[in-house]
């Protein structure tokens, strides 16, 4: 679905049986020759609360904040986890699995579910200049920001960063 007037295009990538819901959610920059971004969130079902409510307060931010259009072409993935009741009851400590299996742990060759095939497609698709995981935790506050790029597009990296850490 495209947004007329803001750039904003949103794609569900999961077919309707999927265990979990993955979404695209593409913001283009408005200058050429931008720093190609994307930002994750929700690879755990707990997350919701957590890592949601901040990847889609950034994706207001960034649609609203003019240097960051021009300077980012961004693309957001949310890994929405549909609700159950049983799994909702468990405490937030242990992860909330779905199919038995922990999504986070799917990603290594072999292991792969569609979820992940989906989330590794979006992310080959654009080869990211700075891939960013908003991966929530229950005892920290705010952001842990691992900078793993060895060196490529350090200010690209240093700008988004101040981005997150501002929200």
């Amino acid at each position: 679905r495209q947004y007329a007037g803001t750039g904003l295009h949103v794609t569900v990538l999961s077919k309707k049986r999927a265990a979990y819901t993955v979404v695209q959610v593409t913001l283009p920059a408005t200058a050429p020759g931008a720093t190609r971004a994307c930002v994750s969130e929700g690879i755990h079902p707990e997350e919701e609360r957590q890592s949601m409510p901040q990847g889609q307060g950034f994706l207001a931010w960034a649609a609203g904040n003019k240097d960051f259009r021009r300077n980012f072409d961004l693309t957001m993935l949310f890994t929405l986890a549909p609700s159950n009741p049983r799994r909702d009851a468990l405490p937030q400590a242990r992860r909330r699995l779905i199919r038995g299996r922990d999504l986070n742990r799917t990603f290594a060759p072999g292991r792969e579910i569609p979820e992940t095939r989906l989330l590794a497609k979006a992310v080959a698709a654009k080869q990211f200049d700075v891939f960013v995981d908003l991966h929530a935790d229950d005892r920290l506050q705010g952001f842990l920001l691992v900078n793993e790029s060895g060196g490529k597009r350090h200010d690209a990296w240093n700008l988004l960063s101040r981005a997150l850490a501002a929200l």
